[in-house]
């Protein structure tokens, strides 16, 4: 059964990469294993209102845009285009010292550089801890070592190749998050661009989950023992289809990355905080982008269904 949903995942992959992309006036869309790369326009400079619109259209629908050979990007300029997709969210991350402006977050692996080591222990999605998680990553590569790779990972995917065991369980659970605040998350739930089911990995913030929120006779936090078999079933799951799932960009300079938070997990490779002397200097800077709403389940969940079968 397990080589049957794996090849059920492939079939899923296989379709989604090879959705008709068309290219339109403004620019050329070429499919990759995830998302398109972009060429054909110049987005250092200001563009028409309808060709932004057509670009966070691109963005809902393959999830990841990678705009190539854009090397007139300023910080300031960074900044305004990721303003394209609503209000930013900065407050949650430490600036280094040579980030150019407070929006920007300077990545490197020199500490002299930027902040090392970021976004390498585990596939996440940014903002976990806020109630609202942020809806999209805007990511620039200022200077390139030999070895600077990053991971991307479809959600929608890994939710329709689920068992019905799997997403009967699944979709029973909220996940408790939490940093400075506590927050409450549905594991599964509605993009807010798309509405695919999409859903969150548990990350080092996750504390706890919930069953049945919602259900007064059956809702219950988890003790710690059930919270870690959880969290080990749910990273079972996922490696179980990363391989065929995952979309690994070899980053060159010039490479200015869109990518849905909410329908992507990311992950930057080992590789990419070798040291200076073995790879050469890497920097990244990312702008992030609030989210406009609380992750919500816009459909009816298993838990609910029984209660009002009862």
């Amino acid at each position: 059964m397990s080589s049957l949903r794996a090849l059920c995942v492939i079939f899923i992959l296989c379709c989604s990469v090879m959705r008709t992309v068309t290219s339109h006036e403004f620019y050329d869309l070429k499919p990759v294993k995830l998302g398109c790369e972009v060429r054909g326009i110049d987005i250092g400079h200001p563009v028409p209102m309808r060709v932004i619109e057509q670009i966070k259209q691109d963005v809902t629908e393959h999830r990841i845009l990678i705009f190539k050979d854009q090397h007139e990007i300023s910080p300031k300029r960074h900044v305004r285009i990721s303003r394209w997709f609503g209000d930013l969210e900065s407050s949650f991350f430490t600036q280094h010292p040579k980030s150019p402006l407070r929006d920007i977050y300077r990545a490197s692996n020199d500490k002299s550089e930027g902040i090392r080591p970021v976004g390498n222990e585990e596939f996440h999605t940014d903002c976990l801890y806020l109630p609202k998680v942020c809806s999209h990553g805007i990511y620039q590569m200022v200077n390139g070592s030999k070895e600077a790779e990053s991971a991307f990972v479809p959600l929608s995917e890994i939710v329709e190749g689920l068992t019905k065991e799997q997403r009967n369980r699944w979709e029973r659970l909220w996940m408790v998050v939490q940093q400075t605040t506590r927050v409450v998350h549905p594991l599964i739930y509605s993009h807010p661009g798309s509405n695919e089911k999409v859903f969150f990995l548990p990350t080092d913030y996750t504390v706890a989950f919930e069953w049945d929120r919602g259900n007064s006779k059956t809702r219950r936090l988890t003790e710690p023992e059930e919270t870690s078999q959880i969290r080990n079933e749910i990273h079972d799951v996922f490696t179980e289809h990363l391989k065929d799932l995952q979309y690994i960009h070899k980053w060159e300079v010039g490479d200015f990355i869109i990518s849905d938070n909410q329908a992507v997990a990311h992950c930057a490779s080992p590789s990419s905080q070798k040291p200076r002397t073995e790879v050469g200097l890497r920097v990244l800077h990312r702008v992030t982008v609030a989210g406009k709403e609380a992750p919500e389940k816009k459909y009816i969940s298993p838990s609910l269904e029984r209660k009002t079968e009862l």
